[in-house]
C-alpha cells in the first residue's frame, strides 16, 4: 500500500525541494549570507549551503557541517529567480571551496550531500557494511518524513490512509531502531560512545517532525514521546550535549516547511 499512496502524494515533497510551490510573498525574496561556525581544524576547506531558511531537507546537512567545526555559510536564493542557476533546478546545492575561497566541487542532491559530508569527516565507517547499516538507519526516516509533508496536502479517504501509513511505518521504524540502539548499550548513540551519520539523522528528523506537529497539531510527534520511546531520548540529549552544536541549537529553530 505504502508505493501506491506516494506516487501520488510524493509530488507535493518534490515541489518543496524545486521550489515550484514556494510563494515568494512567504518567503522573504532575499539572497543573504549568515556564517554559523568557526574556522575548520581540519583542513582549508570550506562550504556554501544554498537552500531555504526551512528545516525541510538540509537540517542534517547543517548539524553534519556544524558538529564538525567546519566553515561554512549558507545562502537563501530568490526564488524562483534563480532556479535556472541552479545545476538540476532545485535545492539543496553544496559549494565546496578552497582556502581562495574558489568552488573546487558542486554537489547537488539531500542525501548525497549528507553521505558525502558524513564519509568526508568521519560520521561513518570506511568499511561498506558498516556504513550501509548507517545510512540503512538514516534512509528509514525518509517515507515518514515525506508522509507527514504529504498528509497536509490530501483530503478524505486517502488523507485517512496516510495518516494509518504513516503509524504503520512509525511502529516498524521504533522497533527496529530500538533494536539497534538497546544493542550498543542504550548510551545515546547508535555506534559506540561518540556522535554518528545515524545519530545527527534521528536528531533532525525529530525536530522537523515535532516543529510541524507542533504547528498542525497532526499528532504525529506523539508516536515519538521519550516516555514512549526513551531510546530515542537518549540519542536526542547526547547530540544536544554536543559542545561544537549548543550554539546552532540554541537558535530559533526554523519552520520546518515554507507553510508551517
Amino acid at each position: 500500500m505504502g508505493n501506491q499512496l506516494f506516487k501520488a502524494s510524493h509530488s507535493a515533497w518534490l515541489c518543496l525541494t524545486q521550489g515550484s510551490l514556494l510563494q515568494p510573498n512567504k518567503l522573504q525574496p532575499r539572497f543573504t549570507k549568515h556564517i554559523q561556525v568557526a574556522m575548520s581544524t581540519q583542513d582549508s576547506l570550506s562550504y556554501t549551503l544554498r537552500y531555504f531558511d526551512l528545516q525541510g531537507i538540509s537540517e542534517t546537512i547543517r548539524l553534519l557541517l556544524t558538529v564538525k567545526g567546519v566553515e561554512w555559510t549558507e545562502e537563501h536564493p530568490e526564488w524562483p529567480v534563480t532556479k535556472a542557476d541552479q545545476p538540476l533546478g532545485r535545492l539543496p546545492v553544496l559549494l565546496e571551496k578552497n582556502s581562495d575561497g574558489e568552488v573546487v566541487f558542486e554537489l547537488t542532491e539531500s542525501m548525497v550531500i549528507e553521505r558525502y559530508l558524513a564519509h568526508k569527516y568521519g560520521l561513518l565507517p570506511t568499511e561498506l557494511q558498516a556504513s550501509a547499516r548507517q545510512e540503512q538507519l538514516r534512509d528509514q526516516f525518509v517515507d515518514l518524513q515525506n508522509a507527514a509533508f504529504d498528509y497536509h496536502f490530501s483530503d478524505g479517504d486517502f488523507k485517512d490512509n496516510l495518516k494509518k501509513m504513516f503509524g504503520e511505518l512509525a511502529g516498524y521504524l521504533i522497533k527496529f531502531h530500538t533494536k539497534a540502539l538497546q544493542a550498543n548499550g542504550n548510551n545515546g548513540h547508535y555506534v559506540g560512545d561518540s556522535i554518528s551519520y545515524a545519530d545527527i539523522a534521528l536528531y533532525a528528523f525529530l525536530r522537523f517532525i515535532r516543529s510541524q506537529s507542533k504547528v498542525k497539531n497532526d499528532g504525529f510527534s506523539s508516536y515519538f514521546e521519550p516516555e514512549k520511546v526513551p531510546e530515542f531520548a537518549k540519542v536526542v540529549a547526547a547530540v544536544e550535549a554536543e559542545p561544537a552544536l549548543e550554539r546552532y541549537l540554541t537558535q530559533d529553530v526554523r519552520k520546518a516547511t515554507y507553510m508551517w
